[in-house]
């Protein structure tokens, strides 16, 4: 007996959903604009005008290379971070 139907039918559960791939972005673009973008500029490089103001300066998302901390918990995290 072949397992083929039963495999098809997990499959096409586990596909992602075409609507979640082509989301609207706008709601998210709103909102970085007025709250992200004055620091981490139009495009994330971390260039806002308000950046110059700012130590340590705001990240920057374009490299999408994102670190939460490098110290262990308990301890102040160092300036990198």
């Amino acid at each position: 007996m072949s397992n083929r139907p039963a495999l098809c039918v997990i499959l096409l559960l586990l596909a992602p959903d075409s609507r979640l791939l082509s989301q609207d972005t706008t709601a998210g673009k709103t909102v970085y604009t007025k709250w992200c973008a004055g620091c981490h500029g139009d495009n994330g490089a971390g260039d806002g005008p308000g950046a110059k103001h700012m130590i340590p300066p705001p990240r920057d998302f374009t490299g999408a290379i994102y670190q939460i901390r490098s110290t262990p918990s308990g301890q102040l995290p160092t300036d990198a971070d």
